[in-house]
């Protein structure tokens, strides 16, 4: 039967009345140039062009295309962007009754390198199958820019891959429960490095074989080996060489022992034994004594040095006890099978379980915080903040003491930590109530690191890197400082070296509760 027009008509207003309108589709596809393939994970990001306003966001998958709808008719202005290509920009007018467009980008490839890495077990032997490792923390800083590049966290694949931009340094940190933290670090046309890298093995293919394109661009692969990590687990440490019966650190040394701190960074939940060993010649009591003023030294550039907490470094010198090839006491050996025996070994004493946790950024935050404050004091002297002496380059403090002397006064970084205080109770009404910051932080002058609309989270980098950082909410924006100072002069001069990492901090004075710029 046929229906009657009554009810057409009815279900057309109905569809108006309920706001159904006819989509606007922008369908297209992203490309490398020189038919070099699609581009994945490309960001497709659609403004309104009049207002400004984002409209939707969208990223293309593994063919290259995209798909996404806007509300109507306008000009909207599509931005293109994929790590180590050229952004692209479009203008597109979305005019009524074409439903459809369908742009096409076709993108160039900025000069660097694509860094493919596969993560493994470290093999017990060579040839032997190592397990692919899953669930790992992977997080990339840029050094160059001082800026965080990538964080993968619990990452579920064994392979990711890392683009490395021409004239930039970076370091990748993998970080897994049960493994030594691996770091990496890569240089690209800096430093007088075309391409080099620290911490990795073999990188296929050749560096020399990728320098297409006028050393501009390539693929590289690798596979990273990382340490199992338990109680007992020795590592050899290479090339830590002392003079012929003496026990002081040279300059050859200090290279190796560095990469030790490094080591002891990566995995503040691990306590170690620094263990020395002597070959076979000589008297046994003599080498027994020798290696043992070897360990001391070693762990005593390490504390010194690397800022390592004593309690987790402890000294042992072996002498001859434990020869590892056939050269015992009287067995004719080569040089070079006596010095297999002169060495110098990390045992893990202690796993524990880790309370406090530092991102990659923070703790290379840390690090060049460092630097400024050794800068600090190349000039001439640090007026240690909170104590009435002036530290200079002629005392008896070594200046790696100085840096630490300042830090403690003036808390810049640490670990991330749970707020234990309880809150206030007002009588009035017996129901817990929040201390107000600036209620509870003592006056003086302070440096302002962030201005925001709105209270930045607990989560937030800026509590990890400032133990003692306060809010003071102030003509509606919040203010995020920190510092002790007792003058004007001393905040001053700190803040000139602050600068570098806060562009827009500044100076205030915070007098009961207000800010006073």
């Amino acid at each position: 039967m046929k229906a009657p027009s009554y009810t057409i008509l009815l279900f057309s207003v109905l569809f108006s009345s309920l706001g159904f309108s006819q989509s606007y589709l922008i369908e297209g596809y992203t490309y490398e140039t020189g038919n070099r393939g699609f581009l994945n994970q490309v960001e497709i990001k659609v403004m309104d062009a009049i207002s400004g306003q984002e409209v939707g966001t969208v990223y293309s998958d593994q063919s290259g295309t995209f798909v996404i709808d806007v509300p109507g008719p306008s000009n909207y202005k599509l931005m293109v962007t994929k790590s180590m290509f050229e952004p692209i920009t479009l203008d597109l007018k979305v005019e009524e009754g074409t439903f459809k467009y369908f742009p096409k980008f076709e993108m160039q490839r900025l000069p660097g390198y694509r860094f493919e890495i596969t993560l493994a077990e470290k093999r017990q032997f060579p040839g032997a199958t190592a397990n692919a490792i899953k669930g790992a923390r992977i997080e990339v800083y840029n050094n160059t820019t001082k800026t965080p590049e990538l964080e993968l966290v619990d990452y579920e694949h064994p392979e990711f891959e890392v683009n490395l931009l021409q004239g930039n340094h970076y370091t990748i940190l993998i970080r897994k429960d049960g493994y030594l933290a691996k770091r990496l670090e890569a240089y690209v046309n800096v430093e007088g490095c075309i391409l080099c890298f620290e911490g990795v093995g073999q990188v296929q293919p050749g560096v020399a074989d990728n320098l297409t394109d006028g050393n501009q661009s390539g693929v590289l692969l690798a596979n990273v080996e990382m340490d199992s990590l338990f109680t007992g687990k020795t590592i050899e440490i290479n090339d830590i060489y002392y003079e012929l019966n003496k026990w002081n650190i040279t300059s050859r040394a200090e290279e190796e022992l560095d990469k030790v701190i490094t080591v002891l960074k990566d995995n503040p939940h691990v306590k170690i034994e620094l263990g020395s060993h002597t070959d076979a010649r000589g008297k046994s009591n003599y080498n027994l004594e020798l290696s043992e003023k070897r360990a001391k030294s070693a762990v005593k550039y390490l504390a010194s040095k690397g800022g390592i907490s004593p309690e987790r470094i402890a000294s042992k010198g072996y002498g001859e006890t434990a020869i590892k090839n056939r050269c015992v006491d009287g067995v004719d050996c080569s040089e070079e099978e006596h010095a297999a025996n002169r060495r110098t070994e990390l045992k893990i004493l202690n796993v524990e379980k880790q309370e406090t946790f530092k991102t990659l950024a923070v703790m290379k935050q840390e690090e060049f915080m460092d630097e400024l404050l050794l800068d600090i004091y190349s000039e001439g002297q640090i007026k240690v903040v909170g104590q009435d002496t002036i530290v200079d380059k002629t005392s008896d403090l070594e200046k790696e003491e100085v840096v630490k002397e300042v830090k403690k006064a003036v808390p810049l970084f640490g670990d991330q930590k749970v707020n234990t205080q309880e809150p206030k109770r007002d009588e009035t009404k017996g129901d817990p109530v929040e201390i107000p910051i600036n209620q509870m932080t003592a006056n003086g002058y302070k440096i302002v690191v962030k201005e925001s609309n709105d209270p930045i989270g607990a989560d937030d980098p800026l509590y990890n890197r400032h133990p003692n950082l306060m809010e003071v909410m102030q003509d509606g924006v919040y203010h995020y400082l920190f510092g002790d100072f007792t003058s004007d002069q001393e905040c001053f001069s700190f803040h000139k070296n602050l600068k570098a990492m806060y562009p827009n901090s500044y100076v205030v004075l915070l007098k009961g509760g207000e800010i006073i710029k």
